[in-house]
């Protein structure tokens, strides 16, 4: 990880400079009935550096997670890229649409991996695994037929149909995603944890509590014995 708690100390302290930044101005302009053009930029400014560092923060969440290692790196380059560009957009105001559409797509991508990373940092059980699965693929479909739509003039209402049905049924799926993995990690004290993820005989994913277990793939049978840290001083964490 790049840094690890340092990258996620960084961005966290940018984003709460740049809040503090934008309401006092806020602040100042209701104050001072108006902003001039200069508080306008650094206004516009700080909230572009605030939402870049919350879709940081939501990458980062997921950086130490294999599945999530393209996304999540993804999104914080793509993330600052776009922070990047569209602050140069804020003070340089250029006319041209391939700049601004250039700025959009940026956005747009750097939304998207933060959303995947968050779907992979999601809790789920074996049998909705497919929930998560469905909404990645519909991530793609949305930021691919976006794209085309930002730099094709020439797109018709067919397209634009099937964007707001994409965006509907992922919005659903993201809202359906976010529950599940809310109510688990509000399970009920006592209840049972998967606490035991994957075979270690053959490697595929189990889910179920600590003790003896009986793999499903491959019927091996193994005991597996929660400790504390503190009863193992010589365990070591290989990655």
């Amino acid at each position: 990880m790049i840094g690890g708690v340092n990258l996620k100390r960084v961005a966290l302290r940018v984003l709460l400079t740049s809040v503090v930044v934008a309401s006092s101005l806020a602040i100042v302009g209701i104050v001072g009935k108006g902003f001039g053009t200069l508080a306008v930029h650094v206004l516009v400014t700080a909230l572009v550096v605030a939402a870049g560092s919350v879709l940081v923060l939501g990458c980062i969440g997921a950086w130490e997670l294999p599945s999530a290692r393209v996304a999540s790196r993804l999104g914080v380059f793509v993330s600052c890229a776009a922070m990047v560009v569209l602050i140069a957009g804020v003070w340089c105001e250029p006319n041209g649409d391939p700049f601004w559409q250039f700025a959009a797509s940026l956005s747009l991508v750097a939304v998207a991996a933060t959303h995947a990373s968050m779907m992979w940092l999601a809790q789920l059980r074996p049998r909705v695994q497919w929930l998560r699965s469905t909404a990645l693929v519909i991530d793609v479909l949305l930021v691919a037929m976006t794209l085309a739509a930002i730099w094709d003039a020439r797109r018709g209402d067919a397209m634009s149909e099937v964007l707001a049905i994409l965006a509907i049924v992922e919005a659903g799926l993201t809202l359906a995603i976010t529950a599940i993995s809310a109510a688990m990690r509000g399970a009920r004290a006592g209840e049972a944890v998967a606490e035991v993820c994957f075979c270690p005989r053959c490697g595929k994913r189990l889910y179920l509590p600590a003790g003896e277990i009986r793999c499903r793939h491959c019927e091996e049978v193994f005991f597996v014995e929660l400790r504390s840290a503190g009863d193992l001083p010589s365990a070591t964490v290989r990655t």
